[in-house]
């Protein structure tokens, strides 16, 4: 190759991106990002809804169906061990 290669962040970064994407990630949009939670709640409520369906099941009958922008849809449930935090958002 006669290309000089950058030596910096972003071209790491567009490295790293460049291969994920070559060998079955799927890159999507960064418009679904939450901030605060560091995470894209449509993938996470996706990904269980997806891998734990019976679970999914009681979230949707205690809770009922997710917005369609899942971000916006906070789930609470009870602590498992009954400390004095007795609810949490888990998502």
């Amino acid at each position: 190759m006669t290309s000089v290669y950058r030596h910096s962040e972003a071209a790491f970064e567009t490295a790293i991106e460049h291969h994920l994407l070559g060998h079955g990630y799927v890159a999507i949009s960064r418009d679904g990002f939450d901030r605060e939670r560091a995470l894209f709640p449509s993938v996470v409520l996706h990904f269980i809804k997806e891998t734990q369906p019976k679970e999914w099941a009681k979230r949707e009958a205690l809770h009922g169906r997710p917005a369609r922008n899942a971000s916006a849809w906070n789930v609470s449930m009870n602590h498992p061990r009954g400390s004095s935090k007795t609810r949490e958002s888990i998502v």
